[in-house]
């Protein structure tokens, strides 16, 4: 599947799975609607550059984006925006990335009422060149067990840049 800047705004209401063995490319200047409460799960690739992901209606949030298994290793957001995400639950973050390594790069989070930017739960995501601002807690918190890459990342107004748990 090809997401092209004519067909913007791509609108999902129900979220989107981007199922194992499937990819998702997303063009620059594309803006990707998400409905109230709905997430992107990728268990295969998402390839976005230059994508807002936001919000349907102005009065309320989305879930976020969640990077599952090993599938979505090759998934890439390069210079993408994430705007007014939170996932339900116990832990709030924006993007979740879940045994998977995918690419996150040049990226703003920001506008998000989530505690977290990225909360990682194992795999070895490379986190590089991200602007995240406005988290209460923290812009990535790391699981023990994880092993991501992370450099070159600017935090503002946030309660901490980043958090990491130990597990023996």
């Amino acid at each position: 599947e090809h997401w092209t800047a004519v067909g913007s705004p791509y609108e999902a209401p129900r979220g989107l799975n981007i199922i194992t063995g499937v990819t998702l490319t997303i063009d620059p200047g594309v803006v990707v609607k998400v409905g109230e409460g709905y997430y992107i799960y990728v268990a295969g690739t998402l390839d976005a550059e230059g994508v807002e992901f936001t919000k349907m209606d102005t009065d309320t949030t989305w879930g976020h984006i969640s990077f599952n298994p090993a599938g979505s290793n090759t998934s890439r957001l390069e210079r993408c925006t994430i705007r007014h995400a939170v996932a339900s639950g116990t832990v709030k973050f924006a993007i979740h990335v879940f045994s998977g390594s995918p690419v996150i790069s040049g990226s703003q989070l920001t506008d998000c009422p989530a505690e977290m930017g990225i909360y990682v739960q194992g795999g070895s995501p490379d986190i590089h060149s991200n602007t995240f601002t406005g988290f209460s807690d923290c812009g990535i918190f790391v699981l023990g067990g994880s092993n991501p890459s992370v450099t070159g990342n600017k935090f503002t107004d946030n309660g901490y840049g980043i958090r990491a748990t130990y597990s023996a």
